[in-house]
């Protein structure tokens, strides 16, 4: 059985279902240009002594969204005069350009007769924001929000030191993404606004990962695991994560006010994927970036200790973790636990060789968000659906087993080679079970699916998700395999052409 390629089918397919895939990327495109284009033809009209930039950042930029996730816009607006940035806009500016921009919408609605523009708000907190819904896809939509740019230029310079293995960076973005799913439908951990975690926060613990394993990961489900170990066995209490690793408090706290910005690196034998010395110069240079485009800004406090902190890269009096609430943790700690227990118990499921059982057992883990995208498991996902272990002769019930039909079980294992080459095993096994049938009649051997009698696979009252319309989705996938490997690479492109346009704008006005 080619367990690797079952894996990289369960990535596929959760990612093809919730993450990037050709069609979300053509409609969030479409919607983004058209909002773009709007704001700019706004913006030109009412403003014509500034021209105006506009960038997108978070997520969309680095194509680890969920099929959920907002687009981050940011406008910058440039003096025509003299050709410099906008940096210091006033409030009052700020919430004339959002209401510019919002009646600009609601003019596009009444001249195409549709909404295509609905529940168009401007929220006036620290960060002003005109939050808003073009179809199914949310906008935020800022003004100088150069922060979110410099994330961009961070992520940037990681993916660049992953390019040379342009297979690593993407298991790297869609990691991410699987990660992300999980925390999202799962767990719901995301969301920084209601107490939970915030996307930049969770992509950091990935980056650690890679930095520190990246030798040690082959492949998405490498990192997931790893992902949970890792996290599971983490001292929240006494620690502080890094990209380099974790650092103890006390260490970090004694020398906080030293000016090295990269001084709270432990020094570890593990090979890590940055060089630090190198990444020590990367981020003096977000810091020159930083003074360049808030000159007067005031120094910001120090480090805030909470329940989960995260160093933020380039910023170190920032924990990304510090909108996690208390709530959220304890939950993320017990799901952490949960998780590994679950990952052991597909460790021994995998040597099984059966792959329609080992995917099952990998699909499991997104019970939450296969209900979502699959009406049929949302009936039963109350109940858990599973396969009962009845006896012989006897007649199967129970509205909450999900029928697989036998055919489609035997057709998927063959995809996997596995059945052809198994054949005197499966004889041997075979004649063992007559003769234990010949000795008890009433000894429990044989799975019946909703009425399909003499079951030749093994389930052993195992909670079972897959359905036949999963199955063929799954088939479908596995015969698209080298195209979806294409799409990932086509969005490694895209990224870095997005990329070059921010660096470029960024060199162009002396930021960066």
């Amino acid at each position: 059985m080619h367990k690797s390629k079952i894996e990289r089918l369960f990535v596929d397919f959760i990612l093809n279902e919730v993450g990037p895939n050709k069609e979300k990327e053509k409609e969030r495109n479409t919607k983004y240009n058209l909002a773009k284009q709007i704001i700019e033809n706004a913006l030109i009209m009412n403003y014509p002594n500034y021209i105006p930039h506009i960038f997108i950042y978070g997520s969309f930029s680095i194509k680890t969204y969920l099929k959920d996730s907002d687009i981050d816009i940011t406008i910058i607006l440039e003096n025509k005069e003299n050709h410099e940035l906008l940096k210091d806009i006033s409030n009052i500016l700020i919430n004339d350009i959002l209401q510019i921009i919002q009646k600009a919408f609601e003019e596009y609605n009444i001249k195409i007769k549709s909404n295509t523009f609905n529940d168009i708000t401007i929220i006036l907190s620290d960060i002003k924001l005109l939050k808003c819904q073009i179809d199914s896809i949310f906008l935020d939509i800022s003004l100088n929000n150069f922060y979110g740019l410099l994330k961009i230029i961070f992520m940037n310079y990681i993916f660049e030191k992953l390019g040379k293995d342009d297979n690593k960076l993407i298991i790297l973005r869609r990691t991410i993404t699987l990660i992300k799913a999980w925390f999202y439908y799962e767990g719901n951990f995301i969301g920084s606004n209601i107490g939970l975690m915030a996307s930049c926060a969770l992509e950091l613990l990935v980056l650690y990962i890679f930095n520190i394993y990246y030798e040690n990961i082959q492949d998405e489900i490498d990192a997931f695991f790893l992902f949970f170990k890792l996290m599971s066995e983490f001292d929240f209490e006494n620690n502080i994560i890094t990209i380099f690793g974790p650092i103890s408090k006390n260490y970090f706290f004694e020398n906080c006010n030293q000016k090295e910005p990269f001084w709270y690196v432990n020094k570890t034998e593990n090979k890590n994927l940055f060089n630090i010395e190198e990444f020590k110069i990367f981020l003096k240079q977000i810091e020159k970036s930083k003074n360049v485009l808030y000159p007067n800004e005031p120094k910001k406090n120090m480090f805030q200790n909470k329940l989960f902190n995260i160093l933020d890269p380039i910023n170190n009096s920032n924990n990304l973790g510090k909108s996690i609430n208390y709530h959220c943790f304890s939950k993320m700690k017990g799901a952490f636990k949960y998780m590994m227990k679950e990952i052991n118990k597909i460790y021994k499921i995998k040597q099984i060789c059966d792959p329609f059982l080992y995917i099952n057992s990998l699909l499991k883990l997104f019970n939450t968000c296969l209900s979502m995208n699959f009406i049929e498991l949302f009936i039963n996902y109350l109940n858990i659906p599973k396969i009962n272990i009845i006896p012989k002769n006897k007649e199967c019930c129970g509205h909450n087993i999900l029928k697989v039909d036998k055919n489609e079980i035997i057709k998927f294992n063959k995809l996997f080679n596995f059945g052809e080459n198994n054949t005197k095993q499966e004889k041997k096994e075979k004649e063992e079970e007559e003769e234990e049938d010949d000795d008890n009649e009433d000894i429990i051997n044989i799975e019946e699916i909703k009425g399909i009698k003499n079951m030749n696979v093994k389930y052993q009252k195992f909670d079972i998700i897959i359905n036949n319309k999963i199955m063929n989705k799954l088939q479908e996938i596995n015969n698209d395999y080298n195209e979806l490997y294409t799409f990932y690479g086509d969005l490694n492109k895209i990224t870095e052409q997005n990329f070059e346009e921010l660096n470029n704008f960024m060199k162009n006005f002396k930021i960066i």
